[in-house]
């Protein structure tokens, strides 16, 4: 099972991009995934440690460094966790393999979402850049 159909969650207000085109439906569901986790967050005292994708897929040393802070965040052993984040797991629904800024190959077909209000607010939220060129490049990795 699972390798012959996609699953997506289903976010609230999913009926209003039940006919639009896959960009808004990703969109939404991006959004509203990271919405509900910095909501948790900021109406609990849940203990959260900061992920960014880029750095999981990026180059080795950006994958060893997240590995090593992410085991001692979680208390687990750094040799168990270290061959996953660095080596990798194979993309399950995907028809490329993960990479930083793999979103430019289709950023023509993706420049609506990208310019959208909510989408770019979200973005800087999490702590990317507002200008839709530069989303894939948080602010703490220009300096």
């Amino acid at each position: 099972m699972g390798h012959s159909w996609w699953n997506y969650d289903i976010p609230p207000d999913w009926e209003a991009v039940t006919e639009a085109p896959l960009p808004n439906v990703c969109a939404l569901q991006w959004r509203s995934a990271h919405e509900a986790a910095l909501s948790a967050i900021a109406e609990s005292s849940l203990e959260h440690h900061t992920v960014r994708y880029e750095d999981l897929v990026g180059e080795h040393y950006r994958r060893a460094a997240t590995a090593h802070r992410l085991a001692a965040w979680l208390g687990v052993p750094n040799d168990e966790l270290q061959p996953l984040v660095v080596g990798g797991l194979d993309p399950i629904m995907a028809t490329a393999p993960p990479r930083p800024g793999r979103w430019r190959a289709r950023a023509d077909e993706l420049s609506g979402v990208l310019a959208d209000a909510r989408t770019l607010a979200l973005a800087e939220r999490l702590g990317y850049a507002r200008d839709p060129r530069q989303l894939g490049v948080s602010r703490h990795a220009r300096g």
